[in-house]
């Protein structure tokens, strides 16, 4: 495998699974590889369950090869996906129909925040918001953690790792703290 099948979208590599054309074995062995290449430099690996996932690949491979059921996206643990289109904003004083929200894609509607959380749960997938960090504002900035059909405990287990990293959730600043004049995050109208 080449370095290039550590930047395959889960469907990419699904695909390539499914047509023969890979192994969940090799796409493992790559992306550990790529762990090995750059992790000195990002430091982004919290633990390293390198044998864990070897035999979680070789055990769907195995499903696969005996014709078991598999569904889509087979060995995919869990999609790192964002809760919102903008980080958290400070609440406005207008009615909730007339509320807007600044992007750098132009104004968008308050009512539009939906739309982003409403895929898990429409497709009967367990997920759970966990906080990520915070804007130059201080105001919390959210990663939504989807899970596989009727994995619960994997979105809250991997949220509960994202707390002991991040801190956890933190209460944002108090309604007399405002975010700087210049972060996306100032901009509720």
């Amino acid at each position: 495998m080449t370095g290039a099948t550590t930047f395959l979208s889960a469907s990419e590599a699904a695909e390539l699974i499914g047509r023969g054309e890979a192994s969940s074995r090799e796409l493992t062995e790559a992306a550990l590889a790529r762990v090995d290449a750059v992790n000195g430099a990002v430091n982004a690996i919290v633990e390293l369950r390198r044998e864990a996932a070897l035999r979680e690949a070789a055990a769907a491979d195995a499903a696969i090869a005996d014709g078991g059921p598999v569904g889509p996206l087979h060995g995919v643990d869990a999609f790192l996906c964002p809760v919102n289109f903008t980080a958290a904003f400070p609440h406005g004083t207008r009615p909730f129909g007339e509320r807007t929200i600044a992007t750098a894609d132009g104004e968008r509607p308050y009512g539009d925040q939906p739309f982003w959380i409403a895929h898990a749960s429409l497709a009967g997938l367990p997920a759970v918001s966990a906080p990520a960090g915070r804007t130059p504002g201080s105001l919390p900035v959210g990663l939504q953690v989807v899970g596989p059909r009727y994995e619960d405990d994997t979105p809250v287990t991997l949220a509960e790792l994202l707390a002991g990293i991040t801190g956890g959730y933190q209460p944002p600043p108090g309604p007399g703290v405002a975010a700087p004049p210049d972060s996306p995050s100032s901009a509720f109208r």
